[in-house]
C-alpha cells in the first residue's frame, strides 16, 4: 500500500458534522467482543450531547487529519491539562498512520506547553494502540456515556524533553 503524507489541521466548529458523522461511523465499528450493541448506541449518542464539541473546539487543541481532497478521515484533541480528549480514525482509514500522526502531533504541542505526562480515557478497543506508543494503564474505571455507564481504561505517558517521533512517522 502506497503511503500518502497525512495532513493535519486545526479544527473548526465549520468540521463539527463531519467530526460527528465521523464518530458515530467509528463507534458503531468498535468490535462486539469490547462493548454490546446498546452500550456502542450510547456512546455514539455523545454526538449529539448540545455544545460539547464546540466547547472542544474552543477550549482543546483540536486537529482533524484530512485526506488530498479535504475529507476528514481522522480527529484528535487534548485539553491544557494534558488529557487527551478524544481520538478517532475513520474505519476505512485505518493502518494508515493517521492515528500516529496524530498522537505525536499532540504529544509534541504537550511539549511546547511544557507538560510533563498525557492522560487519556481509552476505550478497550485503543488499549493496544496505546501501548504500543508507550502509555500504561494506570486503572479501569468507568464513565458515563449518555445514558449507560461503560468500563474503559485510564492510560498515561510521561514526556520527554524534544520531538522523538521524526523517524516513528517515517515507519507508520
Amino acid at each position: 500500500m502506497e503511503r500518502h503524507q497525512i495532513m493535519t489541521r486545526r479544527a473548526t466548529v465549520g468540521d463539527l458534522p463531519g467530526i460527528k458523522e465521523l464518530f458515530r461511523r467509528a463507534v458503531a465499528g468498535v468490535s462486539d467482543k469490547y462493548y454490546n450493541n446498546e452500550e456502542k448506541a450510547d456512546w455514539a449518542a455523545c454526538a449529539d450531547k448540545p455544545g460539547h464539541w464546540e466547547q472542544l473546539v474552543d477550549t482543546c487543541f483540536f486537529i482533524v487529519a484530512t485526506s488530498a481532497d479535504g475529507r476528514i478521515t481522522g480527529f484528535a484533541a487534548i485539553n491544557g491539562n494534558g488529557l487527551l480528549e478524544l481520538m478517532y480514525v475513520d474505519r476505512a482509514c485505518k493502518r494508515q498512520g493517521i492515528g500516529s500522526a496524530m498522537l505525536y502531533e499532540l504529544e509534541d504541542y504537550a511539549r511546547g506547553k511544557g507538560l510533563k505526562e498525557i492522560r487519556v480515557d481509552v476505550s478497550y478497543a485503543a488499549e493496544g494502540f496505546f501501548k504500543n506508543k508507550g502509555y500504561v494503564v494506570l486503572k479501569k474505571q468507568e464513565r458515563k456515556a449518555v445514558n449507560m455507564v461503560m468500563g474503559n481504561l485510564l492510560m498515561m505517558k510521561r514526556l520527554v524533553a524534544g520531538n522523538g517521533h521524526a523517524d516513528k512517522r517515517e515507519q507508520d
